[in-house]
């Protein structure tokens, strides 16, 4: 684990114990049953340590959540529903600091595990998907009228998040999400696990330490941050894109945007049929590859030393520098050269409306019509 991910985790770690959903901190608080509940108000928050959980469309005045208990001594376990930041919260209460969640991680047979260890202010919790402790976990239904705003908690488990017009905010330990048609702003923070959001229309703010992104069909500003794994952007329309990936790729296609920064630790970069207004990319140590389906009013591009390939109009339009050796230069348009050095050129293209600089170091960089 990266240290973006030791961050993302200690983050959300912070925020469980703050909240009280610590088994230690709730061992003598009073729980109800548990079953249906609802919360009452425009803005509410959700605790859970380990299970599954799901968000659905609801109707009525208020959020419903339902809780069924799972494994061995599921029975032990209770609900309690206290403010906390003045928000109406529901807590899964587990009566034991050591956790046992069978579906974490693979498990028996194949002998693979996960465990994770949430600390502060002297409580510990450890969750396992073997071994002794308390063997329970709580799958937990969320229903959503329009217009809520809703803070989901999930220390491990899978989430799922479909149908919601309202504003989402999830963050966990180790957890994976897929969101389908939410509208409304979200914000996503998991220490481990994938990220995939689907026909969504809202602003997205994503992190994960430790696993891949995919954002799809999505109308809103997007900003997402994997510290490693994979991102992948398929038609996104916005004004405002930014991307960061510590270690992995990025790719997009179809991509609209006023403005956009890519930015890629080690990996590479590759954006097929984007139309952006301004876009900045730093790739690092891989190779950029990128097809403009218009002219580009600023393009600023850093490949350390790797390759870049710029596939444009025929009718681009742009003053250019580009940094190489010249030898690894390729540009197939008429080009007004203004300076031509070993390693710097720099000059014309078309009526030179838009601006276009590329430092790919000692790599390769070709210009070339779509």
């Amino acid at each position: 684990m990266n240290r973006f991910s030791h961050h993302v985790l200690a983050l959300v770690c912070v925020s469980f114990l703050l909240a009280g959903a610590a088994p230690g901190l709730a061992e003598g608080a009073r729980g109800t049953a548990l079953g249906s509940h609802l919360l009452e108000g425009p803005e509410v928050s959700i605790y859970n340590i380990a299970g599954e959980m799901r968000v659905l469309e609801g109707t009525g005045p208020s959020v419903r959540v339902e809780v069924l208990p799972g494994g061995r001594d599921g029975g032990r376990l209770t609900v309690e529903e206290t403010p906390v930041k003045g928000l109406p919260t529901l807590r899964v209460i587990y009566p034991d600091s050591r956790i046992v969640y069978r579906d974490y991680g693979f498990g028996p047979p194949n002998g693979i595990t996960s465990d994770s260890y949430l600390g502060y202010g002297g409580s510990r919790i450890h969750v396992s998907g073997r071994g002794p402790g308390l063997e329970a976990h709580a799958d937990i239904k969320v229903f959503v009228p329009h217009g809520k705003r809703v803070h989901l908690h999930l220390a491990v488990g899978r989430a799922w998040i479909s149908d919601v017009q309202g504003e989402v905010s999830f963050e966990s330990a180790s957890s994976s999400l897929d969101v389908e048609r939410l509208s409304g702003a979200l914000a996503v923070q998991v220490g481990s696990g994938s990220i995939r959001v689907s026909w969504t229309k809202g602003s997205i703010a994503a992190e994960t330490g430790s696993g891949d992104i995919l954002i799809r069909e999505v109308d809103g500003n997007v900003s997402v941050e994997a510290g490693s794994g994979n991102i992948e952007l398929r038609r996104v329309g916005a004004d405002r894109i930014a991307v960061d990936a510590g270690s992995g790729a990025i790719v997009g296609s179809e991509i609209q945007v006023l403005d956009m920064s890519a930015d890629c630790g080690s990996g590479e970069v590759d954006l097929d049929g984007a139309s952006a207004g301004r876009l900045s990319i730093d790739a690092g140590s891989g190779s950029v590859r990128l097809r403009l389906t218009k002219n580009i009013d600023a393009l600023a591009v850093d490949a350390g030393s790797g390759s870049v390939r710029l596939e444009a109009p025929s009718d681009l339009s742009a003053r250019f520098k580009i940094e190489c050796p010249k030898r690894h230069l390729h540009i197939d348009f008429p080009v007004e050269m203004e300076r031509g050095d070993d390693d710097v050129a720099v000059g014309r293209i078309g009526g030179g409306r838009g601006r276009i600089d590329i430092d790919a170091g000692s790599g390769r960089v070709e210009l070339v019509r779509r």
